[in-house]
């Protein structure tokens, strides 16, 4: 599986859409299973097409997701600036601003993130972790 983040940016601007519309109908005449997600915050639908995807036999899937980035950044939303350069103080106190996060902490983990990472992917990325140590030790 393939995700595609679709952002139309390039670090030298704004890229067009035709070519993305025909890389997608290129994929799909090679036999690639193309499914697009018309937001990449909508969880509901990329939980759908993963689904789409493991039901999928016999061909490779691409999802595309149409994302923004610098998102939530109210000057360098969907720029190239935000692609390449970084954000910059007075643009990352107004993104924190517009996320109802303190101003003023320097590196924010929200609450619940740390016990909801611990107890999902931190979790899982322990078994093999454990599973290689063991066999090193032997």
């Amino acid at each position: 599986m393939l995700v595609y983040y679709n952002n139309h940016i390039t670090i030298e601007g704004r890229r067009a859409s035709p070519s993305q519309r025909t890389f997608a109908r290129g994929s799909s005449r090679t036999g690639w299973n193309v499914l697009r997600v018309g937001d990449a915050n909508d969880i509901d639908r990329i939980q759908q097409a993963l689904g789409v995807f493991r039901k999928t036999k016999g061909r490779p899937t691409m999802i595309i997701l149409d994302s923004h980035i610098g998102y939530g950044a109210p000057h360098k939303h969907d720029t190239s600036a935000a692609h390449g350069e970084p954000l910059g103080d007075e643009e990352v106190r107004l993104t924190k601003r517009g996320y109802g996060w303190p101003e003023d902490a320097q590196f924010l983990v929200p609450e619940g993130v740390r016990k909801h990472f611990a107890t999902g992917i931190g979790a899982r990325a322990l078994r093999p972790a454990a599973r290689g140590r063991r066999l090193f030790a032997s």
